[in-house]
């Protein structure tokens, strides 16, 4: 053990004499990324998301579903479109039980969760969204989040009250609800002030899961005044979720993707993102899903893939840099290429080799990235993609 955490340690000052405050590859899943929001790059199938209609986006394992969604949801929020589009981020491992799910009553518990969620983490980022409303409206909003909330919503108040910071609350319940330009500390405390000095009026009331995923709806559409909802369903091939069982996977989403039409007609889209491999068994089970949905699916080139290392980079380095150009020899010109190049097209297998190539070099206390790095990481890349642990 001590002698792992020297080499962490070792590891550490290395990256920060480079001028990296952290190290750009070390995360390969999106939803454990603290950093995600800020390495986000556009994608052309970021189209289908935006579009009023439902949508079933597919990508492999590693393929950015989990990052597009991420993507969505701060659109959602950047946008200055009078046609609001309030994200519900609803990803399975996170807000739903992996037990029977094979109706959508079940669902709708989930939903409401993770609405009630996403409604606290806005009004954190976003005060004026509660400050607002008038003393009538916040107590119903404040019910409802006692209700739906999959926390205390007392605790949460005095967490963000503490730190007031939006983010700490965020990687309480939801690490991947980032609001771009967040409020500053002055206003999130005059949030959390007012939230919990009405918390003290506010009634609790019982809700069945339709009746408060409905009235969680209503808040926001006739409250709030956004003009759609978009459920973003993600995980369904997380941990706990059948990960390969297509058909497990299947009854999984069909109460969801069968309530879609229905949700339509109210201005309420889902935005499936879901396993690649779950697409021709979709088309199988359930043809009317493809005269239903857009469909799209996430692919990645050498340049695309390039982009999310260089973006990397950049937001590890704060900015010195945008390239692993400026700590390679001279002899090596777009490093990043080079990598997205010798990889399976994925964000997490060129996040997984550029990581390989930056240990390397690392390891090697060198000045600079030299293509021997490259060619041990290529080596170990490939033995790793024979042998897998």
């Amino acid at each position: 053990m001590a002698a792992n955490q020297e080499t962490q340690t070792e590891g550490l000052t290395g990256l920060l004499s480079l001028g990296f405050a952290f190290n750009p590859f070390e995360r390969l899943e999106a939803s454990n990324d603290p950093y995600i929001a800020d390495c986000l790059i556009g994608h052309d199938m970021f189209a289908v998301a935006w579009e009023t209609a439902p949508a079933a986006i597919f990508a492999p394992a590693g393929g950015g579903k989990t990052a597009m969604r991420i993507y969505t949801l701060r659109a959602c929020w950047l946008s200055n479109s009078k046609r609001r589009k309030f994200p519900i981020s609803y990803d399975l491992p996170l807000f739903a039980s992996p037990g029977d799910l094979t109706c959508l009553e079940a669902h709708q518990l989930g939903l409401a969760a993770a609405a009630a969620t996403d409604l606290l983490l806005a009004c954190a980022s976003r005060p004026s969204i509660y400050l607002d409303l008038s003393i009538p409206r916040r107590l119903h909003l404040l019910s409802l989040l006692q209700a739906a909330l999959p926390a205390d919503l007392g605790y949460a108040l005095d967490l963000l009250a503490e730190t007031a910071d939006p983010r700490a609350l965020s990687e309480r319940l939801d690490r991947t609800y980032l609001l771009p330009e967040p409020a500053s500390p002055a206003a999130v405390r005059q949030f959390c002030s007012a939230a919990q000095r009405d918390l003290e009026d506010a009634s609790t009331g019982l809700w069945g899961n339709a009746a408060l995923f409905d009235a969680l709806l209503a808040f926001i559409f006739e409250d709030l005044s956004f003009e759609s909802v978009l459920i973003l369903l993600d995980g369904v091939d997380g941990s706990g979720f059948q990960a390969g069982n297509l058909q497990a996977q299947f009854e999984l989403i069909a109460p969801l993707l069968n309530q879609a039409t229905a949700w339509e007609k109210r201005r309420v889209y889902l935005k499936a993102f879901l396993p690649l491999e779950l697409d021709t068994y979709l088309a199988d089970q359930s043809p009317i899903f493809y005269q239903q949905f857009l469909r799209a699916e996430i692919r990645w080139d050498v340049p695309k893939l390039a982009e999310i290392l260089r973006r990397r980079v950049y937001v590890a380095s704060q900015g010195r840099f945008g390239s692993l150009d400026a700590v390679s020899s001279p002899a090596l010109r777009d490093v990043e290429t080079m990598i997205a190049a010798r990889c399976r097209p994925l964000p997490r297998e060129a996040i997984t080799f550029a990581g390989m190539v930056f240990l390397n070099y690392l390891k090697r206390q060198g000045e600079y990235i030299e293509s021997r790095d490259i060619s041990r990481a290529e080596k170990e890349y490939f033995q790793r993609s024979i042998f897998p642990d």
